[in-house]
């Protein structure tokens, strides 16, 4: 992925998933995807999944999740919190070790419904190759590409 200025962010970031800030902006990110997200069952690219809060959500709903991060750490905190899923839910997530120079090899062929990055393109150099390629990723007519809430 080239220079991620969110490595020296891990620690704090992880250390203040359940205070209050986390907890609200998840809630927003949450009622956002409720409101823009098409009906029915969809494949989902989580670009930067983390702690797996969005990812986990969509997959009890009955979504199909393919979560990419690149982080170790995060990637512990993510398959902790899978366990809290039934074995239903559980299999409907795919957790895959890569950044963005890998969405290539993990979407193959896949043309995903929708594809998130929250809290991801403010940590890249340049933000507008990342956005350039997730387009790419998202089926014929359903170019979606949500960057979370604008301030």
């Amino acid at each position: 992925m080239g220079d991620n200025t969110f490595v020296a962010g891990q620690g704090p970031w992880l250390e203040r998933l359940g205070n209050l800030r986390n907890v609200v902006r998840q809630e927003m990110v949450t009622r956002q995807l409720a409101t823009h997200l098409p009906s029915g069952r969809l494949r989902v690219l989580d670009v930067g999944a983390g702690q797996g809060t969005q990812a986990l959500r969509l997959a009890r709903l009955g979504h199909s999740i393919t979560a990419v991060e690149p982080d170790e750490r995060m990637r512990a905190a993510f398959a902790e919190a899978v366990a809290g899923l039934t074995p239903a839910e559980a299999r409907r997530v795919t957790l895959v070790a890569t950044d963005l120079d890998g969405l290539a090899d993990v979407a193959g062929s896949t043309a995903y419904d929708v594809v998130l990055c929250h809290g991801v393109l403010m940590y890249l150099p340049d933000s507008r190759s990342a956005v350039d390629a997730l387009a790419r990723l998202c089926g014929a007519g359903r170019h979606r590409v949500d960057r979370g809430p604008q301030r």
